[in-house]
């Protein structure tokens, strides 16, 4: 009996993460994707909290995001027939542990401090980033966030280098996705220009 695949596709900002999530949806056809940047609250929302001395919202926490809407979507998904791959994406989506538990398999892409500053200052955020924001909240919490997953479920994830070619972490996740869909009866795709075996 098959059942919904879910994939996730995590890690730290400007990992590649989005990138390989979109590659990943490309590929495998009739596939869904879901992004967690769709579920942040809105800026009026009183859950946000204030960064001490930067009159700033840490948009880089879980709080941030209305994550019960994203789990009440994906098991709303997964209830539909037939079955197919669901891939989520988004920095936090493994560190809620409900969402991780849905998941069959689980890619944290990881990036040091010096490559993740240099490609953040190349991309534009809505609300942007206010000065000193990197270094109170996006580094801070990235570190906290990641070391909090591998205490908590090191075993379930894959860590990847997000410093490696693009080409090469999407192959490695699309790998990660090949198992998991076939433990959830899911039929592998043909390679492109071949059959089936």
């Amino acid at each position: 009996m098959s059942r919904w695949c879910v994939a996730a596709v995590s890690g730290a900002t400007c990992s590649g993460k989005t990138t390989i999530a979109r590659r990943l949806h490309a590929s495998l056809a009739g596939s869904r994707l879901i992004s967690q940047d769709d579920y942040f609250l809105p800026e009026s929302d009183p859950r946000h909290r204030l960064v001490p001395g930067l009159d700033h919202f840490n948009w880089d926490t879980l709080s941030a995001l209305d994550m019960d809407r994203l789990l009440a979507d994906v098991t709303a998904l997964t209830a539909t027939s037939p079955p197919g791959i669901l891939i989520l994406e988004g920095f936090l989506v493994l560190n809620d542990g409900r969402v991780r538990q849905r998941c069959d398999a689980r890619v944290f892409v990881t990036l040091d401090r010096a490559t993740c500053w240099q490609r953040r200052q190349r991309r534009v955020y809505e609300p942007p980033d206010v000065p000193g924001y990197f270094d109170a909240c996006v580094w801070p919490m990235y570190e906290q966030h990641e070391a909090a997953l591998r205490r908590e479920a090191e075993a379930e994830v894959t860590f990847l280098d997000g410093r490696r070619p693009i080409d090469e972490l999407c192959r490695l996740v699309e790998a990660e996705v090949d198992k998991a869909r076939v433990s959830c009866g899911l039929e592998k795709a043909a390679p492109p220009g071949g059959g089936g075996d």
